[in-house]
């Protein structure tokens, strides 16, 4: 039920960093010389490999240098070598760059996931939408690979299909225009476009705005990002307080009163200072004269 180690070690500089004058010469110890964690499953991967008559095994473990974790790679073979006799040979490798690399990568890519978890759950509830696309360069002109997350305005324009994304399966008469300005952009090196487009609809019109980004990855390589929002409400105000305003001038034209509005602050020195707006009529014409424009 005992399994019994003899060590040796061939001098080297790993060797005498590691273990500096308690180098094994021949002793039964060798990494319970140092603070090693994993030193339970290591003498149990040992111990299940000889007795499971495999050829070799491998692992990785680590201690504390200075402060640092600094992490190893171990690889064992296994001959047997007499009755219940074995002969092993480890070559071990400081792999604490590799592994530190390995660590970083995983929490970029944990931290990636999570951001991404995040950005759609905001967009499952926002009135936007986000696409991304890998654009490469060739000589016959640009070839695309696009994505969009699913959010409201993607399931208002699409559905809920994930992987529709395409203009040209709506009613968008700026469609041309779009296509144009963005090939424009990218054949000039511009680090991004701004556009206003329409989908027509039976009975509806929605009005977006985009603002695309253009990054360089390389001479042939470009990523682009685009974030789309619903104007529709913003446009339709807009146009209705231009009607109110233009039915107002109309009806002042013809009116013989004068109508004036004023924004009032008191400055410094306790002084009032008057902002006026007096929207031209019949009256104020005949005030001020036709040239006027102010009170």
């Amino acid at each position: 039920e005992d399994i019994r180690w003899t060590f040796s070690m061939q001098d080297s500089a790993m060797a005498r960093r590691l273990f500096g004058s308690r180098f094994p010469r021949g002793g039964s110890e060798l990494w319970s010389l140092l603070d090693v964690p994993e030193l339970p499953e290591m003498n149990a991967r040992s111990t299940a490999a000889l007795r499971a008559g495999l050829p070799d095994y491998e692992q990785q473990f680590h201690f504390r240098e200075n402060g640092r974790d600094i992490w190893l790679a171990e690889h064992v073979s296994i001959t047997p070598h007499g009755p219940n006799r074995f002969r092993l040979v480890g070559l071990i490798t400081d792999i604490t760059t590799q592994h530190e690399a390995e660590i970083a990568r995983q929490e970029a890519e944990d931290l990636r996931r999570r951001t991404e978890a995040q950005l759609q759950q905001v967009l499952e509830r926002a009135n936007c939408m986000i696409w991304h696309a890998n654009v490469k360069r060739t000589a016959e002109g640009f070839t695309w690979k696009m994505e969009a997350p699913r959010s409201v305005l993607y399931r208002k324009l699409f559905g809920d299909v994930q992987g529709a994304f395409d203009w040209a399966r709506l009613d968008v008469p700026e469609r041309l225009e779009m296509n144009a300005r963005c090939e424009q952009a990218l054949r000039s090196g511009a680090s991004g476009y701004e556009q206003e487009f329409q989908v027509v609809r039976p009975g509806e019109l929605i009005r977006l705005h985009e603002v695309v980004t253009i990054t360089a990855l390389s001479a042939e390589d470009l990523r682009l990002v685009g974030v789309i929002t619903d104007i529709t409400a913003q446009r339709e105000a807009e146009r209705a307080r231009h009607m109110s305003e233009s039915r107002l001038e109309q009806a002042l034209g013809l009116a013989d009163f004068l109508l004036w509005h004023a924004r009032v602050r008191e400055n410094e020195n306790g002084v009032l200072v008057w902002e006026l707006d007096v929207p031209k009529s019949t009256l104020f014409q005949r005030l001020f004269g036709r040239a006027a424009t102010g009170a």
